[in-house]
């Protein structure tokens, strides 16, 4: 008998074309109503789907058919908000962020025929994002299609038990652009008026960020992620990454390594579970490896954006503050799901004899950016490392 398809799952929801996993005939297919995007801007997409948690690629079996997804079927419309990056911060372009692909792209099409992407007319495919974005938002007003569940700042500190370090000070912009801090006559950032206040009371700090600790994963994990015994790697390559964030050199040759092809998804740490726990096993005398691993990790660390000097420096020094077992803990919360674990680390460890302290840096009208409350929730849950956030007030 021919099958309902009444038992679906979507194998991976921030794909513009989604594909749908039947539980009943084993076939995966798309819904009829993406099937104009499809076809006409999103070809490369039809064949295949890539499942989230695995990075497998599965075959579409079916193609289109008509009331697939949760939308057409009237059930229950799951959020799934995209990071925020550059130009995409604001709830509507990361909870709407495929009505608003979808709908920019009928509207171009209808203005211009043209299917093309990149757009032959960039300034009318940007005037119509504009226009459909302002669509959204009023129609959100009235009915929205999604409710934002992004936790405030001062739910994220009660929440989670966060103590914040309160500081009034005179906040002043620096030619417009970022806010700063006058103490005592001088102009400084509020992170470098953070760690003044920190090395007045005679810690030491190191400004981290997350990079240095992409430093660390890429170092002491290279052997193990590409391992040339592990089935599933294979050659990939990427654009050579510039030093220092400078992209005037603009070197456009490409760097050449092996990954495996479901690296960074938690179906990588589940797949490799004990080939992890045997490499953990092996890290004994992390400042000799750091050293010697330095030059065989440098593609994948380059590929990790971890292979700036100043990371690669502040990297050793973190060695020599964790204990073994506390890198290991970073190691393994990295590796169990990395793409979605990778951001978000605070802007400062502080140290004295007692204790480490993270600490989260923010400006009177900062707030705390959904990277940052994603590690923090982690950390709460897994890490277990002492966290402050230091907030400068207005004088």
């Amino acid at each position: 008998m021919e099958c309902k398809h009444n038992d679906l799952v979507c194998i991976n929801q921030y794909e513009f074309i989604r594909k749908y996993y039947c539980k009943k005939c084993s076939n995966v297919i798309m819904c009829e109503c993406d099937r104009f995007i499809g076809e006409t801007f999103l070809s490369h997409q039809l064949k295949y789907g890539v499942d989230l948690k695995t990075q497998k690629r599965l075959e579409v079996t079916l193609g289109f058919q008509q009331c697939i997804c949760d939308e057409c079927r009237g059930n229950p419309i799951i959020a799934t908000p995209v990071a925020e990056i550059y130009g995409r911060t604001s709830k509507i372009y990361r909870y709407y962020w495929r009505e608003i692909y979808f709908e920019t792209c009928k509207r171009y099409f209808l203005a211009t025929g043209d299917n093309s992407l990149p757009s032959k007319h960039p300034e009318v495919h940007n005037q119509i994002e504009h226009e459909v974005v302002e669509w959204l938002k009023e129609i959100h007003k009235t009915k929205p299609k999604y409710q934002y569940t992004d936790l405030s700042d001062n739910e994220v500190i009660t929440r989670f038990s966060i103590s914040v370090i309160r500081q009034k000070a005179i906040h002043v912009h620096d030619d417009g652009k970022k806010v700063k801090i006058l103490d005592k006559g001088i102009k400084k950032t509020v992170e470098q008026y953070a760690i003044d206040y920190f090395l007045d009371q005679g810690n030491k700090v190191i400004v981290c960020e997350s990079r240095p600790f992409h430093v660390l994963f890429g170092d002491l994990m290279w052997l193990l992620i590409q391992d040339f015994h592990d089935p599933l790697n294979r050659v990939a390559g990427f654009g050579k990454r510039p030093v220092n964030n400078d992209f005037s050199n603009n070197d456009k040759s490409i760097v050449w390594l092996t990954l495996p092809e479901d690296f960074g998804s938690e179906g990588y740490y589940k797949r490799r579970k004990t080939a992890i726990e045997e490499h953990f096993d092996s890290l004994i005398d992390l400042n000799w490896l750091f050293d010697y691993w330095l030059e065989p990790s440098k593609d994948l660390r380059e590929y990790l954006w971890a292979h700036d000097p100043k990371d690669i420096e502040t990297a050793k020094k973190l060695i020599n503050v964790f204990t073994l077992d506390e890198v290991k803990l970073i190691l393994n919360y990295l590796i169990n799901d990395y793409w979605s674990n990778y951001c978000g680390w605070p802007d400062l460890l502080v140290i004295n004899e007692n204790e480490k302290l993270f600490v989260e840096v923010k400006s009177a009208n900062d707030k705390l950016s959904n990277d940052q409350k994603h590690w923090i929730e982690n950390n709460y849950d897994k890490l277990h490392f002492q966290f402050k956030i230091f907030k400068v007030l207005k004088e």
